[in-house]
């Protein structure tokens, strides 16, 4: 064989190797990676959770304007927990009561569950503290890519839009003991931003990206009480 014809040869299957390689569809890491960077574009949100709580299903609507607009309403068995915060400002209340200003009281106003997202704090903590919910977010899903088992999954349909599957998971050991934590996310695969979100231990999570939301602070001056109701 002539050494032309080798050459040929050899840059056809280098050729045939590059188009397979940039064919393959996107790592678990670079899907997550993606994720997190699409999430911090986002001008506003709503994310529903729903909870398996001890007196039953726990569902909490969050929406956000970002940077510094945020509602949030928690429903359970009991009064539904409201809570506005404008920068700073923080506002609140249990049921169809009075609005407060400044932190809530008690330590159960909201269930003990973190959900990090996009921009803003975890409730009860004022934005200009740091570490807040954007960075939890970044700090939690930077784990999952260094830690975690990522697994492509199959396409899926939510409200309309498609999505593609990736399961998550995670082996601990806590006190000499393996524990596995495992959420399987469906993901856009134009905008990279999550539509839904299922964890162990009956979390379901659905999440819409820049609606139009009106976030205000809530009339302190009294006014017919309601009972709040999900943004």
């Amino acid at each position: 064989m002539s050494p032309k014809a080798l050459i040929g040869i050899l840059a056809g299957i280098i050729l045939i190797v590059l188009v397979v390689y940039f064919s393959l569809p996107k790592s678990g890491k670079a899907t997550l990676e993606a994720e997190v960077a699409a999430m911090n574009s986002v001008q506003s949100w709503r994310i529903r959770t729903e909870m398996q709580g001890m007196s039953g299903v726990v569902t909490r609507t969050q929406v956000a304007i970002c940077p510094d607009k945020e509602h949030i309403v928690e429903e359970s068995r009991g009064p539904a927990s409201e809570y506005i915060r404008i920068g700073d400002d923080i506002y609140w209340r249990k049921g169809a009561t009075p609005w407060r200003k400044g932190m809530p009281n008690g330590s159960y106003f909201f269930m003990n569950i973190l959900t990090a997202r996009p921009c803003l704090t975890n409730p009860n903590e004022p934005n200009a503290k740091v570490a807040g919910g954007s960075e939890e977010l970044r700090q939690w899903i930077a784990e999952d890519i260094q830690l975690a088992r990522i697994t492509k999954g199959d396409e899926k349909s939510e409200n309309d839009e498609s999505c593609r599957e990736w399961t998550v998971t995670r082996v601990q050991t806590v006190q000499l003991r393996s524990l596995k934590q495992e959420y399987v996310v469906c993901i856009n695969e134009n905008d990279h931003l999550p539509r839904v979100m299922t964890a162990s231990g009956g979390f379901v999570t659905h999440y819409e990206w820049n609606p139009s939301l009106v976030i205000e602070a809530p009339d302190m001056n009294g006014g017919t009480a309601h009972t709040p109701t999900a943004p």
